[in-house]
């Protein structure tokens, strides 16, 4: 079953990339990643569903806010694309194994949170 593995890793690794770029905005800046609703990094109006499909709403959007017009990162497209074939990847040869997924989502994240903040996170959370 790899293009089953590999469409649903192709979907999933979207969807976590695009958790990954909530999370390398919000964790520096100590902003809650389960309470609050997506926003524009702009002007923080809350983004609809529609628009925040990964990959799709970035590319229809032609990568600017649907409220206000302001260029996104392309970051965001980035980590959702490096998501997606990360995972479909990985659906691809071995399956989706979860433990690969937490690993590279972990690994993912603290690149980016040390690239965005220059600073490194430690295991005791010091920096």
């Amino acid at each position: 079953m790899p293009l089953f593995a590999t469409i649903a890793g192709l979907c999933y690794g979207a969807i976590l990339g695009s958790f990954l770029g909530c999370s390398w905005y919000r964790i520096p800046r100590k902003i809650s990643l389960s309470e609050d609703r997506s926003f524009c990094p702009s002007c923080q109006t809350p983004i609809s569903w529609y628009n925040n499909i990964p990959i799709a709403s970035w590319l229809l959007l032609r990568g600017k806010s649907s409220c206000c017009q302001n260029k996104l990162s392309p970051s965001y497209l980035i980590l959702e694309v490096a998501g997606a074939l990360f995972l479909g990847a990985i659906g691809y040869f071995a399956g989706l194994v979860p433990m690969l997924v937490v690993l590279g989502a972990a690994i993912i994240v603290t690149v980016i949170i040390s690239a965005v903040t220059r600073r490194s996170v430690d295991r005791d959370g010091e920096q």
